[in-house]
């Protein structure tokens, strides 16, 4: 009876450490393949890829999973990866710092000035030459 109990216990020893070696392969396999996607996505630059590879990797480090959590720094390191590569596009994406909403309707405004005020010039003037060639004619 003896030799069944140790075998048994050996048998659940042994189950434990094939599980436990599976589980840390499956943990690993699924590390590379987010290292390979994150590559991939940052080369191609597609935010829909982009979003929900992050959506993945946020799911492996919440999950409960005792392997993933084993892993949990790696994944990490890659969100953040994404992360500062989403910032970065945002940033060149975004208009430079030089007010061009200012810009544009105050020139817009000297320029109508500026014409408003060669129109009234050359009204001016030519009102002007008109008396004068009307009083030279009345003389």
């Amino acid at each position: 009876m003896k030799n069944g109990e140790i075998q048994g216990k050996e048998i659940v020893e042994k189950e434990t450490k094939i599980k436990q070696s599976i589980g840390q392969q499956g943990a690993q396999k699924k590390v590379n393949f987010f290292r390979n996607e994150v590559e991939t996505v940052l080369k191609s630059g597609k935010k829909e890829r982009i979003a929900k590879l992050k959506m993945q990797l946020i799911e492996f480090i919440n999950a409960d999973n005792i392997f993933y959590q084993s892993k949990k720094a790696e994944v990490q390191s890659l969100l953040s990866r994404l992360d500062n590569y989403s910032n970065k596009q945002q940033n060149n994406n975004s208009p430079e710092k030089f007010p061009w909403k200012v810009v544009v309707p105050v020139s817009l405004l000297a320029v109508i000035l500026i014409i408003t005020a060669w129109v009234v010039i050359r009204k001016r003037k030519r009102i002007s030459q008109i008396t004068k060639t009307k009083t030279k004619s009345t003389n």
